[in-house]
């Protein structure tokens, strides 16, 4: 459900059985959301395009209509999507299962305040993303734990976080360096049921093996001292992210083993459960079990939540808006607020395949924000930055004096044309807070050629 001081949200219930329409709606209607129903993804379409839905919630039947949810984000690519699964039919298995798919959020056998907590939950992701794509980011910040992209494979990660966020079920969360692997393990206890408990790390590549037990279990009370808790302890009843799970010994996997095997033990602290174990690793648990890295008893608790994080090369769709983001970011920081990356600059960012993915492209556009001198990033602002100098790779470099002169006349014209639009069009937005008719009007241009015209610089950058 949304706080008291966020506007209300208008959620589409879709659900053929007019009883549990009735019940679906009654249920959002208890958590202070604004309702309209549908009996099919048909229906729901015809009502979606009218602009005023945030989010969807509909029932397990109808993933049974063969196009789940992803008939709906079709429509509109920013909407969110959560299914609720009647009592008996869904649990925590065949959440992963049909999220793995790539269609739908899954929210297994919930509580009325459950149901609520993940449709609010939906509703304010949508509305960072509409902030991020206005210039205006400060509720999907990645620092703080937002998750940033609007490609197919972070539609589906995003979905896939959302549904396993409220299960205690452990995860291994795998992935190239710097594909987000931290982030998004934050990201899941913000969204989680602890997110009021404590959030913990230990990165088992950086503790020495001989130490790593010890720093979990602590130490017990001695002449010399008064015992002192581990992070087991100090993190009962939150989550302990444990970093590059395959760096750790024996030990502290079998330790790790004992907290998600039932049987007598003893909890962490007293009256509280032990912390949900979020791992993290390079590389797919099988690949760490095959290696002798990681317990086969372990990954087999682990399997269940196992999410692959995807490389930047796979969702190149993402780097325009996450330049765009991380430019904001830095600029703000430097007190520029005001710039912006030229459409050449993202071409070039673009183009790069970045082994060091979200965490590279970040360092380089910080670089290039700290070494240009105006608004505008252009591609020899990146220059001596992890490669990008060299031959052949800033080619096209900024369109403007002499270097506007060595361009043929149409690609020149064009590429300056579209870096006016693109500049036009986040000014104007930001002017109107968003307002498309309002902007529109102002730019004397009607709403359907507006929309058109906001269409083009999104495919050309995804910065407005």
């Amino acid at each position: 459900m949304l706080e008291r001081d966020e506007p209300r949200a208008t959620v589409l219930v879709v659900e053929p059985d007019t009883a549990q329409r009735r019940s679906l709606a009654r249920t959002l209607l208890s958590g202070g959301f604004e309702v309209l129903t549908a009996p099919d993804l048909d229906h729901a379409g015809s009502l979606l395009r009218s602009g005023r839905v945030e989010a969807s919630l509909c029932s397990f039947a109808t993933l049974h209509q063969g196009r789940g949810g992803a008939a709906l984000s079709a429509i509109d690519p920013l909407h969110q999507v959560v299914i609720a699964a009647p009592l008996g039919q869904a649990g925590p298995a065949s959440a992963l299962a049909v999220e793995q798919d790539g269609e739908v959020v899954l929210l297994p056998a919930a509580p009325p305040e459950l149901v609520c907590q993940a449709v609010g939950r939906a509703v304010r992701h949508r509305r960072a993303v509409e902030k991020l794509r206005r210039g205006d980011d400060s509720g999907a910040r990645a620092g703080d734990h937002e998750l940033v992209g609007q490609s197919d494979a972070m539609a589906r990660l995003r979905r896939l976080a959302l549904a396993v966020a409220d299960l205690d079920v452990p995860l291994l969360l795998s992935g190239e360096p710097g594909t987000g692997k931290k982030l998004l393990g934050r990201w899941i206890h913000a969204h989680g049921r602890r997110r009021d408990s404590p959030l913990g790390w230990f990165d088992c590549e950086l503790v020495a093996p001989e130490r790593q037990e010890r720093e979990l279990r602590g130490d017990p009370e001695t002449d010399e001292g008064p015992a002192t808790p581990g992070l087991l302890r100090r993190l009962a009843g939150g989550t302990l992210v444990l970093g590059q799970i395959g760096s750790a010994n024996a030990a502290v996997q079998r330790r790790l083993l004992g907290l998600l095997e039932p049987g007598p033990s003893v909890p962490p602290a007293a009256h509280l459960p032990p912390p949900r174990l979020v791992a993290l690793a390079r590389e797919p648990g099988p690949e760490l079990v095959a290696r002798g890295k990681l317990l086969p008893e372990l990954w087999l608790h682990l399997a269940g939540g196992h999410v692959r994080l995807p490389p930047l090369r796979q969702r190149r769709d993402d780097i325009p808006l996450l330049a765009g983001h991380f430019v904001r970011r830095h600029a703000e920081r430097l007190g520029r607020p005001s710039v912006r990356l030229s459409m050449h600059a993202l071409r070039v960012l673009r183009a790069r395949d970045w082994p060091g993915n979200v965490r590279e492209l970040e360092q380089v556009v910080a670089a290039a924000v700290v070494v240009s001198g105006g608004t505008v990033i252009y591609p020899r602002d990146l220059a001596g930055v992890a490669g990008l100098d060299e031959p052949g790779v800033l080619g096209d470099a900024a369109p403007g004096g002499a270097r506007l002169a060595e361009l043929p006349y149409r690609r020149a014209r064009a590429e300056l044309i579209a870096d006016f639009e693109a500049g036009y069009v986040r000014a104007l937005l930001d002017a109107c807070g968003g307002n498309r008719s309002e902007a529109a009007r102002r730019a004397g241009l009607d709403r359907s050629n507006f929309r058109r015209l906001c269409r083009k610089v999104a495919a050309g950058s995804g910065t407005y």
